[in-house]
């Protein structure tokens, strides 16, 4: 998947991340911006530790890393 429909993947499953190359100078001002770099970064200041492990699930299960057969509570 592009760095673009993961982000909106994730938007849909209402997880906000952001592309490294938004906090990265170099990437910006070269040719790295343009090459397919599925980094990101995941803002969690203030959630309580049962709301991050739900985000990283639904985020999880929205970029398709998980299934409803891969979750063995």
């Amino acid at each position: 998947m592009s760095a673009k429909e993961l982000l909106e993947r994730g938007r849909q499953a209402g997880i906000i991340v952001r592309p490294v190359t938004d906090f990265h100078v170099i990437a910006k001002a070269n040719a790295y911006k343009a090459e397919a770099v599925n980094e990101f970064v995941i803002g969690y200041g203030g959630l309580s530790c049962e709301r991050i492990e739900e985000g990283i699930h639904r985020l999880a299960m929205a970029w398709e890393f998980l299934t409803d057969e891969t979750i063995t509570d």
